[in-house]
């Protein structure tokens, strides 16, 4: 019972107030654009470890301590909506394009502008995250599931949250109600790789009739750079070698791709291109992204008293008549994601 007058029973006399998270908001903003994210779950933050220096002093319990260096990092989710033309589907856009441009000295090409991202936790507690860079970008729909997408995410700093940036919704671009994108709006092309020699083996498309669950993760390698500038907040973040894999779950066995997979030993190249497609009308197809010198695996499978599934893994590869790029830009399938002409040009120093 409580002594100070006060009702433990009457939420009201709480000191700290509880919050639902559906009150808060994200929103991502690249080059002074400000593009709100429908998100299903954020958990990107600030995180500093606290470790103890094991002294041998005679003591029981350890004495001195070390700060380890800020790291901001974690994961948003969201998924994709049929509304080309709203804002959130330009914002899987934005992170797509962000995830796969580089620049001519290989980092990413938004390390020459600022990227922030704006959580309002709920109303009174927001911050902002700066100076972000996308870690890993996945993409992934199962049969009966909704298409979503997944960004991994560095950042540099934190700072509490300008009025100005409070995520909310425009009227004007974020329509509502609106559906989102479906399982039965994808379509995934394996497809004779072009510019290999005998097409790699690889004689003839094969469309996602029985492809039951597709992902993708594309995979930067960022790392956090820190030097002894007397700050404990990274100096910068990079981006190393990309890996680009994922798999995909069929219904039973895809007879011609399992054959394909199972002979890689006998040709010097073997390799399809994998195109990603979405519906958005009855007339209206659209090619996101392109996958060249896309090399699968043999197929794994298991009985029980299920359907009987087996899953191919994949990964992707640079390819010679693709800038030796592994993946294009945004719905441009005819290019590589790279800026330049060639993989990385030379400057003279």
């Amino acid at each position: 019972m409580a002594t100070d007058g006060k009702s433990l029973n009457n939420p009201q006399d709480n000191v700290i107030p509880v919050r639902a998270g559906f009150a808060g908001a994200v929103s991502y903003q690249a080059q002074g654009i400000h593009y709100m994210v429908r998100a299903e779950s954020c958990d990107i933050n600030a995180k500093q470890e606290i470790n103890a220096l094991p002294d041998v002093d005679g003591a029981i319990d350890h004495t001195r301590y070390w700060l380890s260096p800020f790291a901001i990092d974690g994961n948003l989710t969201f998924p994709l909506d049929s509304a080309q033309d709203s804002d959130s589907f330009a914002v899987f856009e934005r992170f797509y394009t962000d995830a796969v441009l580089r620049k001519a000295d290989g980092n990413l090409q938004t390390r020459s502008e600022n990227r922030k991202l704006h959580v309002r936790y709920y109303p009174g507690y927001s911050y902002t995250y700066l100076d972000m860079a996308i870690d890993s970008f996945g993409l992934s729909v199962s049969q009966g599931d909704v298409l979503k997408a997944t960004v991994g995410m560095k950042g540099r700093g934190r700072q509490n949250m300008e009025t100005g940036d409070q995520p909310n919704f425009d009227a004007t671009e974020d329509l509502a109600p609106v559906r989102a994108i479906q399982f039965n709006d994808i379509e995934i092309m394996i497809s004779p790789s072009e510019g290999i020699e005998g097409k790699g083996g690889m004689t003839e498309d094969i469309i996602s009739k029985v492809v039951r669950s597709f992902d993708m993760t594309i995979n930067n390698n960022t790392e956090y750079v820190y030097t002894l500038s007397s700050a404990l907040t990274p100096y910068d973040i990079i981006a190393k070698k990309r890996e680009i894999t994922g798999s995909i779950q069929f219904a039973g066995v895809q007879e011609h791709l399992a054959a394909w997979a199972a002979t890689h030993e006998t040709r010097a190249q073997s390799a399809v291109d994998l195109t990603l497609r979405v519906k958005f009308g009855p007339s209206t197809t659209i090619d996101l992204f392109k996958l060249r010198g896309v090399v699968f695996q043999i197929e794994t499978v298991s009985i029980t008293n299920d359907l009987v599934e087996t899953v191919m893994n994949y990964r992707a590869y640079g390819h010679q008549g693709f800038n030796f790029e592994a993946i294009s830009k945004f719905t441009d399938t005819s290019s590589s994601a790279n800026d330049d002409v060639l993989p990385f040009h030379f400057h003279n120093l």
